[in-house]
């Protein structure tokens, strides 16, 4: 059974896409949609930042490794425009909805979601980073299969769950 009904739809997302300039239409929809269900569930903002900030930095190191990989010539200080557009792309529809600076959304005077989003990055390097250091002190071998995701994920899961208690 073909689904030729599906076309326009495909053409008219991608068409409101291109009109809003959006640089990743798909990373500012599941921002929004994702934090908009998290905010209807109850789940504090700092939580979902955490893993929104995950998957941006997670996004931008397979970005960054497979534009290495395809262009030889790829300078290093284009990094930081590949990591800019990742957040930019992510966090300034929130911004433009209104769902970034709520007064009464703060946690140290910071935006929650601003927090989490920030913590969450710096888990994720910070998990790579020990990652990398046990692989050298086991002569570049992992201590245990899916170590580097484990850890990434397990970093993840207890930064959600300071900030969970931090917010209760």
């Amino acid at each position: 059974m073909k689904k030729w009904w599906v076309i326009p739809f495909v053409f008219a997302g991608g068409g409101l896409a291109f009109l809003a300039h959006a640089f990743c239409p798909v990373c500012a929809a599941a921002a929004v949609v994702g934090l908009s269900v998290s905010r209807y569930l109850g789940v504090d903002d700092s939580v979902t930042g955490v893993w929104i900030g995950g998957l941006l930095v997670m996004l931008a190191i397979w970005t960054i490794v497979w534009l290495k990989r395809r262009f030889v010539n790829f300078k290093d200080w284009w990094q930081g425009v590949v990591i800019l557009a990742y957040y930019l792309a992510a966090l300034a529809p929130l911004w433009w909805l209104g769902k970034l600076n709520h007064p009464l959304n703060r946690l140290w005077g910071v935006d929650k979601l601003v927090l989490g989003v920030t913590f969450g990055t710096l888990m994720i390097i910070l998990a790579l980073k020990l990652h990398d250091w046990l692989k050298t002190k086991n002569t570049g071998k992992s201590y245990f299969q899916f170590q580097r995701m484990i850890m990434v994920l397990g970093g993840l899961i207890i930064m959600s769950a300071i900030f969970y208690f931090l917010s209760k």
